[in-house]
């Protein structure tokens, strides 16, 4: 343990007790002789005015309390190698899940862990070489425009934004094209197929709030520019989204970070909401979507798949146990059915809805959509 790190490590021990500690102790805990641990403590008196006493009825070091006096501390940010070396690894995590957020703001202070670091004999740069996230699907925002975003959250200011909700182009209708024959039943799946998605992108448009112009045959998103007052970032499946008072639609509402352009910081103060409140009505059911509980979805895992989703945490009021054939059932309260049918796609027939009837129906017709894409080969 060098000097450095002794010293910290002496303070903590002494900050954390109201009895006197030792010498011998102290000695077992500073991994230190002696007279290591008396120069310890000899130069936390001289030169950083440390008030530490001894006891002789107790036969200890402890820090002096005077009335009215608080708690002493070292003057100062001190870090020990451990402390420093969480933080680079913290710095490193944050720089993977939003590059450029923090790089001009804090190159000082990087510098200066690093240089701490050296002289502590650690490499900062381990942990880039060490710590690694892989990003699946992500869609990452502008920094600068991340940057104001949270900028106004944590100032509690309102922003005032264009949110481009992600709508489709014109409907491509049942033309299949002339090139290829593809026969009457995957022209129903591909039907079936589309008709699940407008199902699927209506039930978004109503949760996001995305306003849309209806034409002749076309539907055109809307870039509607809309005041938010801002209460949470929320970092879920590799991508932002805003939790957000939406002044036009008088409503919360979740909206994708990287759809919110152009952005600017409005002077007037966020309405505040209680995190009680916010819980409610973001928390409560699967998924990213908001709003209260419509039903209580009963899943039925098979004996293999049960091996991994008994480890998943699906939602914070989730309730499962294991059968004994070894399935798993897992019940999950939940809102908006769309997410939580994509995932229960992604097991395949490694599980089963088993309740309620209607996500039956959806899971069923999504499956004959997706089998309807792959007909026999034509003989």
């Amino acid at each position: 343990m060098d000097r450095f790190t002794r010293i910290l490590s002496l303070h903590k021990i002494l900050a954390s007790r109201r009895a006197p500690i030792s010498r011998r102790e102290l000695e077992e805990r500073l991994e230190s002789n002696r007279s290591t641990v008396k120069r310890a403590i000899e130069e936390m008196r001289d030169y950083l005015g440390a008030p530490i006493v001894y006891d002789p009825a107790a036969r200890g070091y402890r820090y002096e309390r005077r009335e009215g006096d608080g708690a002493w501390d070292i003057p100062g940010l001190w870090f020990n190698a451990e402390e420093l070396l969480a933080l680079t690894a913290m710095r490193q995590l944050l720089s993977d899940i939003q590059p450029g957020l923090l790089d001009d703001s804090i190159k000082a202070f990087n510098r200066r862990i690093e240089s701490l670091l050296e002289g502590m004999g650690a490499d900062g740069r381990e942990v880039a070489r060490r710590v690694k996230i892989f990003q699946m699907q992500a869609r990452a925002p502008d920094p600068e425009r991340f940057r104001k975003l949270t900028t106004a959250l944590l100032r509690r200011c309102r922003i005032r934004a264009a949110y481009r909700g992600r709508g489709r182009g014109r409907e491509q209708g049942g033309e299949l094209g002339q090139e290829l024959d593809l026969g009457r039943e995957r022209e129903r799946g591909r039907e079936r197929g589309r008709e699940w998605e407008r199902g699927r992108r209506r039930e978004w448009e109503r949760e996001q709030g995305q306003g849309q112009e209806r034409g002749a045959g076309r539907a055109h998103p809307v870039a509607a520019e809309r005041t938010l007052s801002p209460q949470r970032l929320v970092y879920y499946r590799d991508n932002w989204y805003l939790d957000a008072w939406c002044h036009m639609r008088e409503a919360l509402r979740t909206f994708s970070v990287d759809r919110l352009a152009p952005l600017r910081i409005e002077s007037a103060a966020a309405l505040e909401f209680s995190d009680e409140q916010l819980d409610a009505h973001f928390t409560r059911t699967f998924g990213i979507f908001s709003g209260p509980a419509a039903a209580t979805a009963e899943l039925r895992f098979t004996p293999e798949a049960a091996k991994w989703a008994a480890d998943e945490r699906w939602h914070p009021e989730q309730t499962g146990r294991f059968l004994p054939d070894g399935s798993y059932r897992l019940q999950i309260p939940y809102g908006n059915p769309t997410e939580l049918v994509r995932e229960v796609l992604k097991y395949g027939p490694g599980v089963e809805v088993a309740a309620p009837e209607s996500l039956r129906i959806q899971v069923r017709e999504a499956l004959r959509a997706a089998s309807a894409l792959y007909p026999p080969p034509e003989k």
